[in-house]
């Protein structure tokens, strides 16, 4: 049970009995697991999650109708090498439709965002420093706070060229 440590957090009980037969029928071959944290990062993977979970669902149900006696040892081998392998082709979907959801991100548009970014971090360190060395009034901090947040919306706007308003 050990090797199947991924799994644990996303199936049920049945799931678990069910990869623990498949996993010593097959000699002890691990199961593929989806990353541990179970959080997808964006809808598109959340998407991918929800269906993968329910694949392996409809999986379980459908293989445990049609489960051989235990007593049975071939057919009961080959019952849990098929359950391997369905479960194995749902984890390398929705390991494919994961990547998929994920935009990667380009060289150039890495290189101008870090050019955006740079320059944000070199507007707040000249705001800070003009304001460096003294206490402030209560005028001159909203000023110094409404200096900052302007240049941290551009800097986030760069970042993040998707959520502009």
């Amino acid at each position: 049970m050990s090797r199947l440590p991924g799994w644990k957090a996303c199936t049920s009980g049945l799931s678990l009995a069910l990869m623990a037969v498949s996993a010593v029928a097959q000699g002890g071959v691990t199961v593929p697991t989806l990353p541990p944290e179970h959080r997808a990062a964006t809808p598109g993977e959340q998407r991918c999650l929800d269906a993968f979970r329910a694949e392996t669902t409809r999986i379980e149900r459908d293989l445990a109708r049609r489960a051989p006696s235990k007593h049975d040892t071939p057919a009961y081998q080959g019952w849990a090498q098929e359950l391997h392998q369905m479960l194995q082709q749902a984890a390398d979907r929705a390991e494919a439709c994961s990547r998929a959801a994920r935009a990667p991100y380009a060289g150039a548009a890495a290189s101008a965002a870090a050019v955006c970014a740079a320059r944000a971090n070199q507007a707040i360190a000249a705001v800070d420093r003009r304001y460096a060395g003294r206490t402030l009034s209560s005028a001159e901090q909203a000023a110094l706070r409404n200096e900052h947040m302007r240049v941290l919306d551009e800097r986030q706007a760069c970042l993040s060229p998707g959520l502009r308003r």
